[in-house]
């Protein structure tokens, strides 16, 4: 017996993850590990253990219609139509449902680069936004948690739906797929762009296909269905197209501070009075953004000059993760991302710049525009830095100051928060990041 499990494991490669259950022999151990045997079960059931009742009967009823449609079309004796259409009406049920894309990125035989996978994360978010129908949505897997995103990563979700069939049906049938100039319909303009793409075979050495739906690295036939699927509409869900806070209705509207209590709005500012415990504050806008231009406007009204005080960005909200575009009111700034509570300086530390307005009371604007692995950062709309790194590409924007530390808190205060998706770099050559170590203690004040 111990031969047959060695010469399963030489034949066919299988993938070692845990088991939610047990196995009684190493054969049932590689069956289930093997990548043949999870075709077949994947083909087989389909997830319909997971399904809801109103999923699964849908499911079944797509499954009849193209049982009907194969038995009318395939010649041959009545046992021999009724079990080919039954084999091929379950094979195009489990194409259709995308069920062999999601095994391939479990095998690792299929990827999706980040240019796909961001902006589609970003259509969905809006689409639980403004679609009626969804009554919420859980969301499993790694890239939920912010365990970093790889081109074989997928997310799971299951859409919790209001009450009855046709709330059932639109939670999850108003995203259009063809819509490429995102301008809420698919018409001859997104038809030009995918014609341009069409035949193509490099999509994953040359430059991004939008046409490859499928993620098989072409555009050919089964992508132009899913085109033409779409093709005419004219509600499709549009994505996010930033925002425009200046606080003047004294509200904070979308914004998700630390629970701290040190976060107020008065005066028309958003303001962070800090509690002198050395301890960072931070408030993020609640939605994800992957290519933009965003600024705020900060000062500073009480504590020390040194204690740092500036933008996030691609954030991961509460985990912290992403990169921070800091200031000092002493006239320096420090550019570093956080990736699982490691800091690193992605330019070599605190440095001066005359772009800065110094001192109490002084207002500075802080920029960044992000376009793919590119960044840029501005003070006052002066370019301080060009830089390129490919870490984090997509998450929350937002602000952070330090709330202080000896006798006297920090008052910093923020306005005028703006973020649009034009990503029009000023074409200064950009430098690699730097990847130098850093503390908590050396990017939360300034040298």
């Amino acid at each position: 017996m111990p031969a047959i499990p060695t010469l399963l494991s030489w034949l066919f490669p299988y993938k070692k993850k845990g088991l939610s259950v047990s196995t009684r022999s190493a054969l049932s151990y590689y069956l289930f590990q093997n990548k043949i045997s999870l075709l077949l079960i994947n083909w087989l059931f389909q997830g319909m253990r997971s399904m809801g009742k109103a999923d699964l009967i849908g499911k079944i009823v797509l499954e009849f219609i193209l049982c009907l449609i194969f038995l009318l079309i395939i010649q041959g004796s009545i046992s021999t139509r009724l079990v080919i259409s039954i084999v091929a009406a379950h094979t195009v049920n489990w194409l259709i449902n995308a069920h062999f894309w999601d095994l391939g990125r479990f095998l690792g035989l299929t990827r999706t680069p980040p240019h796909r996978f961001f902006p589609y994360i970003r259509r969905v978010e809006q689409r639980i936004r403004v679609n009626s129908s969804i009554g919420g949505v859980i969301v499993i897997g790694g890239v939920s948690r912010n365990a970093g995103f790889r081109e074989t990563s997928d997310v799971d979700m299951i859409f919790i739906h209001e009450r009855g069939f046709i709330n059932a049906f639109k939670a999850v049938n108003d995203s259009c797929e063809g819509d490429f100039n995102e301008d809420g319909d698919v018409d001859g303009s997104d038809l030009a762009v995918f014609a341009s793409d069409f035949g193509r075979t490099d999509c994953s050495s040359g430059d991004p296909c939008e046409g490859n739906f499928d993620n098989d690295n072409d555009v050919d036939g089964s992508d132009l269905a899913v085109f033409a699927q779409d093709f005419g509409r004219t509600e499709c869900t549009l994505p996010p197209s930033g925002f425009s806070e200046d606080f003047e209705d004294d509200k904070a509207d979308n914004w998700v501070d630390d629970g701290a209590d040190v976060w107020s709005v008065g005066d028309g500012v958003y303001r962070m009075t800090g509690a002198s415990t050395s301890n960072v504050r931070y408030s993020y806008y609640e939605e994800n953004f992957d290519n933009f231009t965003y600024q705020v406007d900060i000062r500073r009204t009480q504590g020390s000059l040194l204690h740092a005080q500036g933008l996030v960005f691609r954030w991961g909200g509460t985990t912290q993760n992403g990169y921070a575009f800091h200031m000092g009111a002493n006239g320096k700034y420090l550019i570093f991302k956080v990736a699982d509570g490691i800091y690193t300086y992605l330019i070599p530390g605190w440095t001066e710049s005359g772009a800065i307005h110094q001192g109490y009371d002084a207002w500075n604007t802080l920029k960044v525009v992000c376009s793919g692995s590119s960044m840029e950062f501005y003070i006052n709309d002066t370019l301080v830095e060009a830089l390129v790194d490919a870490e984090f590409s997509f998450g929350t924007v937002g602000v952070k100051a330090l709330d202080g530390g000896g006798t006297t808190a920090n008052i910093m205060e923020f306005d005028n928060a703006t973020l649009t998706v034009d990503t029009t770099l000023s074409g200064a050559p950009p430098k690699a990041a730097s990847s130098i170590p850093a503390t908590f203690e050396a990017v939360e004040k300034s040298e």
